[in-house]
C-alpha cells in the first residue's frame, strides 16, 4: 500500500532523481515535473503555491 503521492518539481534531473529515490524509499508513489508549467499539465495543479 501507498504512503501517498507526490510530486517533485525540479529543473534539475539528477535532484529530481535523488528526492524521487528518497520517497520511494519510504513508501511514496512519486510523479517528477522539470517546471511548474509541466506539473500544472501532470497533475492539473500547483499555479500559485507550492508545498
Amino acid at each position: 500500500m501507498s504512503a501517498g503521492s507526490i510530486l517533485v518539481v525540479d529543473d534539475e534531473a539528477s535532484i529530481r532523481k535523488l528526492i524521487r529515490t528518497c520517497f520511494e524509499d519510504d513508501g511514496y508513489d512519486v510523479d517528477e515535473a522539470e517546471s511548474m508549467a509541466s506539473a500544472h499539465k501532470a497533475w492539473g495543479c500547483c499555479t500559485k503555491s507550492v508545498r
